[in-house]
């Protein structure tokens, strides 16, 4: 009886100093998690801020190259125009214009 007494103690005892190596480990653990939950976090903020610059930029930047493309355009149109007026006159402006197929005419 005795000997089984000090069985059970020495028992009690192991166990009690596997649970108090075992409390620092998961608390390492639960600091290991709440960092990497951190991390995570401010990781995905930084791609949702970096994420909504890029799309600003890009958003921002075809208008601006559409309208220089636009303007180009129009001044090409213009200069085009201008000069088959001076050189074939309205009639001739009138047949390249028929010959392109738009839906005017120069009077």
């Amino acid at each position: 009886m005795r000997a089984e007494k000090r069985r059970t103690l020495a028992l009690q005892q192991e166990l009690k100093i596997i649970r108090m190596k075992g409390e620092p480990q998961k608390e390492t653990e639960e600091n290991l998690k709440r960092q990497l939950e951190e991390n995570l976090q401010m990781e995905r903020e930084k791609c949702i801020i970096e994420m909504s610059a890029l799309k600003k930029q890009y958003d921002k930047k075809p208008c601006t190259e559409t309208m220089k493309k636009r303007s180009a355009e129009k001044h090409s149109t213009l200069t085009t125009v201008t000069g088959y007026a001076q050189e074939m006159g309205l009639l001739g402006l009138n047949a390249a214009l028929e010959t392109v197929g738009a839906p005017c005419c120069i009077q």
